[in-house]
């Protein structure tokens, strides 16, 4: 966004019809940082800044990505109807800028897709994370601290997610939507399948650490609305998408 020139320069290479804006942009995303007042606001700023740029640039399509925060705790399936109870500043930011997006856009004629994103996992992930945590403990030869790890969890790997907003944007997918894989595991038997594929003889400490006093524990997600707009997608088995992080891991502590 800074880059003017840059920015300019490579807009002209580019279709008036076919110009699209995919933002991705979002601090204070790890649960310590969800309350920051500051840093929430500071999100709203930018979205409110790359809708000025998109009308100042003519561009046609803007993707941009809410969250199931803004759902807030349901334990039960979501849809796109669910009603929108957030809990969090940062499920509330997610929500402020989806109806400043509805506001705005159409009367600007700029199409509009957001994709409500679940857990996405895979390698690169933040070390901060759960999963990634638990991975970088296993293949350090430490045993990891946990919850009873009861919770039933909706995850997507990165390279789906990736495919989705391609599909998004080849097919002019307009709307709000849910981004998740629409399945959901039980967090133990996730961990327990890493500890199997690292070969670790280590111990995880399940109940180690108490569930937090609004613990999810069911997060999981429709997806029919935007699968029904994609057509045929199929999904990375959890398998191959944990041992495909785990290797990305490995690597990274060799």
């Amino acid at each position: 966004y800074n880059n003017q020139i840059t920015t300019k320069k490579k807009l002209k290479e580019i279709s008036p019809n076919t110009r699209v804006l995919v933002h991705l942009a979002w601090d204070g995303v790890l649960g310590k940082f969800r309350n920051s007042k500051q840093e929430q606001e500071n999100n709203i700023e930018l979205i409110k800044k790359t809708i000025e740029f998109s009308k100042k640039y003519n561009i046609s399509h803007w993707v941009g990505f809410g969250s199931q925060a803004e759902y807030g705790v349901c334990n039960h399936r979501i849809t796109e109807s669910t009603k929108l109870n957030p809990i969090t500043l940062y499920g509330k930011a997610k929500v402020e800028c989806l109806r400043y997006i509805e506001k705005t856009l159409p009367k600007n004629n700029i199409s509009y897709t957001w994709l409500r994103i679940f857990d996405v996992y895979g390698p690169g992930d933040n070390p901060a994370w759960v999963l990634p945590y638990v991975i970088n403990q296993l293949l350090e030869g430490k045993e990891p601290s946990l919850t009873k790890c009861e919770q039933m969890w909706d995850y997507i790997y990165i390279d789906d997610v990736a495919r989705i907003i391609q599909q998004v944007i080849k097919n002019k997918i307009f709307g709000i939507y849910n981004l998740c894989s629409g399945k959901s595991h039980n967090l133990r038997d996730i961990f327990q399948k890493v500890n199997h594929l690292i070969n670790s003889s280590l111990k995880i400490k399940y109940g180690a650490i108490e569930y937090s006093p609004n613990q999810v524990m069911l997060l999981e997600g429709e997806n029919i609305k935007l699968m029904n707009k994609i057509g045929k997608f199929t999904f990375t088995d959890i398998d191959e998408g944990l041992s495909k992080t785990i290797e990305y891991a490995r690597k990274s502590v060799n």
